[in-house]
């Protein structure tokens, strides 16, 4: 986990972490009354900006829609929960009669949380806090980038992972044989984000000596895309057992031919 840059004492260093029902709402105040519910307003456009010039930076040559997804994985709420959990931004949250609130709402706080926790670094340091924030956030995505996305080329473009729409039929065409089946399953429900909408799909491989082994997982606009992403991290994740069980396919099949083979010669041989 990268080291948490530090806000220094002040206003900007208790506001992230104060909710407006422990704190005396004064509108003529704009700073020595701040909550992390007006700070996140503001976090939440950073984080916008910083992760759109991290992916247009090292995923160039992806197209526009593509980037997006990536950006949304970026900033939503489900991430910025982890990364708020990481730092135990829960034990610095205060609040008054509306602490139950919190308690029932947690996930969507502690995302507010860490996007009011990124406008503070900012505002704190106007000279050095944006480039301060860019690089955490950077070295906190970056798991995720290459870990879903594909690890980075000398030249800023991704190694692998541009989109193969025949993933599916590539990767069916090359393991899958008699008692062979390959499963694309809906791994949770629709989401509909503040873009578009997510589907998730997982793979599941039976045959070869495998019951319903789990070889990769994916996430589209649609089933389709979904789907074939699916195909394409199994393909990355898995190779060892695709090719196994692509060594084993061609094997049966070459027997089946040197079968019929002798099976056609014996017949010609007949008086």
């Amino acid at each position: 986990l990268p080291t948490l840059p530090q806000v220094p004492d002040g206003p900007y260093s208790r506001a992230p972490f104060v909710h407006k029902s422990s704190s005396q709402h004064d509108r003529t105040s704009a700073i020595g009354d701040m909550t992390y519910e007006r700070l996140e307003f503001l976090g939440d456009a950073y984080l916008e900006v910083i992760a759109t010039r991290l992916i247009f930076s090292r995923y160039p040559h992806l197209a526009a829609g593509r980037q997006a997804q990536i950006r949304e994985r970026l900033v939503k709420n489900d991430t910025l929960t982890h990364f708020s959990m990481a730092y135990r931004f829960q034990d610095r949250l205060k609040a008054g009669e509306g602490e139950r609130e919190l308690a029932k709402a947690s996930g969507k706080i502690l995302a507010d949380v860490f996007e009011a926790y990124v406008a503070a670094v900012i505002l704190s340091d106007p000279v050095d806090g944006f480039k301060r924030a860019e690089i955490w956030l950077t070295e906190l995505w970056a798991p995720i980038l290459l870990r879903e996305f594909g690890p980075i080329s000398a030249d800023g473009g991704a190694t692998f992972n541009e989109y193969n729409q025949n993933a599916k039929q590539e990767l069916q065409q090359k393991i899958v044989g008699k008692d062979v089946k390959l499963e694309y399953v809906e791994s949770r429900p629709m989401e509909q984000t503040k873009h578009m909408q997510r589907y998730y799909i997982s793979l599941f491989l039976t045959g070869w000596g495998y019951e319903k082994q789990l070889l990769g997982s994916g996430e589209g606009q649609n089933k389709v895309e979904a789907g074939n992403r699916a195909a394409m991290d199994a393909m990355v994740k898995n190779k060892d057992i695709i090719d196994e069980a692509a060594r084993k396919l061609s094997a049966l099949r070459e027997q089946r031919r040197m079968e019929a083979a002798a099976k056609e010669s014996n017949s010609g041989a007949e008086p």
